[in-house]
């Protein structure tokens, strides 16, 4: 049987976009009839490999003592790694290992490249990268001047390659309601900055909002759970749906969403669900401007940055304004059609 490892991370300090894109392809390879397995560091990450019905190798870390906001590891920590991978490899005998992650380097792909065909799922293009194949789906991709590190490496670019779920296939066309009666918030797997929390409360606690249900999306990777189902209690109109099995149905009950600028936007765009977004991280930045530019979200720019009138504001000029979360709706159903994993599949099984 045909075998793949994936080397992805997720948790509650990183978030969980790219474990989830991962199990995306992976569930896709394995209905292809290849056997998957992961390589993770994080107890979230694990956690989630496992309940999705693959097996995952655990790389010990502690990631206490570094600094704060986003961390994906230090380069000295790719030493020990790529002895561990390399290990593994030889016991396991993948002919693909597919890397998702920030912290790389020029000799940690080279090393591992001597031992298996070598795939990397990219956002940032930070350097040449020596791989076989680069797989970056998102909408900014082709912007990103990538350059071959030889002849033979494949490069997967654009929204024709993005690593949207199954469930997310060949939506029906969305009918935009004129009348708004549900909201959904959500910032991904996971919560660092308390947004989650905030937003909610600023919406909950304004008047215009009294009668619209409000659905919060709660990650597996959250660590505020108390205080949400807190907030819960106090107003009835507050609904917290925890890592629901089939998001897709809360996307396409709420007639706006308000999201982190993630791969959550791509599902949305998938079920024609009107989007204000914000940016959480770095990589984020590229994404949300451009589709903000082609009207398929609506930018309120930084996280830290966002502000109370203004959200509120930004909110209630899409309620009003029908004509614009049409438009909004239809840019995204045209753009995203969820056969992104089975194109890289197809692709992958011509590398073998």
């Amino acid at each position: 049987m045909l075998k793949i490892l994936f080397r992805v991370d997720g948790s509650q300090r990183i978030g969980m976009g790219h474990i989830i894109r991962c199990l995306s392809l992976a569930k896709e390879l394995k209905n292809a009839g290849v056997e998957v397995a992961f390589i993770t560091k994080h107890k979230e990450g694990e956690s989630k490999v496992i309940s999705s019905g693959f097996k995952a190798f655990r790389i010990p870390c502690d990631i206490e003592d570094s600094s704060e906001g986003f961390y994906y590891g230090s380069p000295e920590d790719l030493i020990e790694e790529s002895g561990y991978i390399i290990n593994l490899i030889s016991n396991v005998k993948p002919q693909i290992l597919i890397i998702d992650s920030y912290n790389v380097s020029m000799d940690f792909f080279s090393a591992l490249k001597q031992e298996v065909k070598t795939v990397y799922i990219d956002d940032i293009n930070r350097f040449n990268y020596p791989v076989d194949m680069i797989i970056n789906g998102n909408i900014n991709a082709t912007d990103l001047n990538y350059t071959k590190h030889t002849v033979a490496e494949q490069m997967l670019l654009g929204i024709d390659y993005n690593m949207i779920r199954n469930e997310f296939k060949d939506l029906p066309k969305r009918i935009v309601a004129k009348e708004i009666t549900q909201i959904m918030i959500t910032t991904g797997g996971s919560d660092l900055f308390g947004l989650s929390q905030k937003l909610s409360k600023w919406i909950l606690t304004n008047s215009k909002f009294e009668n619209i249900q409000i659905n919060l999306i709660v990650g597996s990777a959250f660590s505020n759970k108390s205080e949400l189902n807190k907030l819960a209690l106090e107003h009835k109109n507050f609904v917290l749906y925890e890592n629901p099995k089939k998001i897709s149905e809360i996307m396409l009950q709420s007639d706006i969403a308000i999201s982190s600028g993630g791969s959550t936007l791509y599902e949305l765009c998938a079920c024609g669900t009107p989007t204000i977004s914000f940016i959480v991280a770095d990589n984020q930045l590229g994404i949300v401007l451009r589709m903000n530019e082609l009207g398929l979200v609506q930018s309120i720019g930084w996280h830290n940055e966002l502000e109370e009138e203004s959200l509120i504001k930004n909110l209630s000029n899409l309620m009003e304004n029908f004509e614009k979360r049409k438009e909004i709706s239809s840019n995204g159903q045209k753009l995203v059609d969820g056969n992104g994993c089975s194109r890289i599949v197809e692709k992958l099984l011509q590398m073998i």
